[in-house]
């Protein structure tokens, strides 16, 4: 088992380094590894994995969550948000950071993108910022964390994915993430409010002041994410439809709000959000494939059994064990896609975890709270080259990853939170019909 743990950990590593795609290298190491413990012959065995984990049917909220993320991406819902929240703002000092938190909090519920979400705010709200005099690596990191709540608030493709490994009720993920996404959306805005409170220079007090009624237009402007958060979350939570015709749903929606709100309907656009919507799937499928095909090598060594009788034998506090997890999903999230590391870790997690008496759903609230953690780690933070590419001139990708650090440790808070208090998590899934 050591020989083959070594020989697929050298392999994995060697792929990476040479700019290989993650799915690839994942799926060319798990080969190898097996080979080693097993033979030529495994080959045949392991041709079953990539039909096995594709086919399921729960992997149809996929391309529909996206494909409704795309249709209102195309569709400029991001400047729309902008405009609006940005007239809520009031005279607040760094008051445009915070609205920037809570639009990418709403374009997550429009949105399960974390990608998506920096470039189409951060491609708004970054100009705006620099013009206003904000401290270029306290705007960059707040989109950062910001366009990471896309992954945090439902609907959530790193979810989807999390469901699926652990076999667990999506929906009952998806609504245990409304709460803790939007603590963590607090959380964040109250360390911007401390930050430039204590240090004004680095943020100056808003200059726009709109009236009463222009606020309240802005509110009811707000109303088509509303009805699309109540459509796909208050159907899950009422249990009028589950998590993959809620995805359908969703995109029915997304077309409805072109078509009112936005008063037209281009197949240009439309075809464009079909195309990215394809790529984007494959993408995550092909992920979800090589993923697996590593995780093989752990089952047929024995490895996730032997870990799992370990910690159990170890007799330290449940919350320890968690912490640690935490940990290595933080190591790990430096190097690995979010979808990989969670197809190599949840197997080997999950038996851990209800071994110790923790709920399924709890756990992939931390997974995805880990998860967001990872796409504002370098050196693969995904979030740190999507800022950095809608950046002022000038911006290098140490001022993203500098900006993006102090949350790190935000999101650490929320996490002891929820191991300290679990309901928070739980609370509205146990309402669930």
């Amino acid at each position: 088992m050591t020989l083959t743990l070594i020989v697929t950990a050298v392999c994995l590593i060697v792929l990476l380094v040479t700019g290989l795609p993650i799915a690839f290298c994942m799926g060319l190491a798990g080969i190898v590894g097996t080979v080693v413990h097993m033979g030529p012959a495994s080959i045949l065995q392991m041709g079953a994995i990539p039909f096995s984990y594709t086919n399921g049917f729960s992997l149809l909220a996929i391309p529909m969550f996206v494909l409704m993320g795309n249709i209102l991406l195309e569709y400029g819902i991001g400047s729309v948000l902008f405009e609006l929240v940005n007239k809520l703002v009031g005279k607040t000092r760094g008051g445009l950071a915070m609205a920037t938190t809570v639009m990418c909090a709403l374009f997550g519920f429009a949105c399960g993108s974390s990608s998506a979400s920096c470039a189409t705010i951060g491609g708004n709200t970054l100009p705006e910022m620099e013009k206003r005099g904000y401290d270029r690596r306290l705007s960059v990191g707040v989109l950062a964390i910001a366009g990471s709540l896309a992954i945090l608030i439902p609907p959530s493709i790193i979810m989807v994915v999390y469901s699926i490994l652990a076999e667990t009720s999506l929906g009952a993920v998806m609504i245990a993430g409304i709460l803790p996404g939007l603590l963590l959306t607090v959380l964040i805005m109250a360390y911007i409010y401390i930050r430039v409170t204590i240090n004004p220079a680095l943020a100056p007090v808003n200059e726009n002041s709109y009236t009463l009624k222009e606020k309240i237009r802005s509110l009811i402007g707000l109303l088509p994410i509303a009805v699309l958060f109540l459509a796909i979350v208050g159907g899950l939570f009422l249990g009028l439809w589950d998590a993959i015709e809620a995805s359908s749903v969703g995109v029915f929606m997304a077309l409805l709000i072109c078509i009112v709100y936005f008063r037209h309907v281009s197949w240009k656009v439309l075809k464009r959000a079909l195309i990215g919507s394809v790529n984007t799937t494959v993408m995550i499928y092909m992920l979800i494939v090589g993923g697996n095909m590593l995780a093989y090598v752990f089952y047929v060594t024995g490895l996730q059994a032997k870990i799992g009788v370990f910690v159990a034998g170890l007799g330290v506090p449940g919350w320890l064990v968690i912490v640690t997890m935490g940990i290595i999903l933080m190591i790990m999230g430096t190097f690995l896609d979010v979808i990989a590391m969670l197809t190599v870790t949840v197997p080997i997690f999950l038996p851990i975890i209800l071994k110790l008496g923790y709920d399924p759903v709890w756990f992939g609230i931390i997974a995805t709270l880990f998860s967001e953690m990872a796409m504002i780690t370098p050196p693969v933070g995904v979030n740190l080259f999507v800022i950095q590419g809608i950046a002022p001139p000038g911006t290098t990708l140490k001022d993203v990853a500098m900006g993006a650090a102090p949350y790190v440790g935000v999101i650490w808070i929320m996490a002891i939170l929820l191991i300290m208090f679990p309901g928070i998590a739980l609370y509205l899934p146990s309402l669930m019909e």
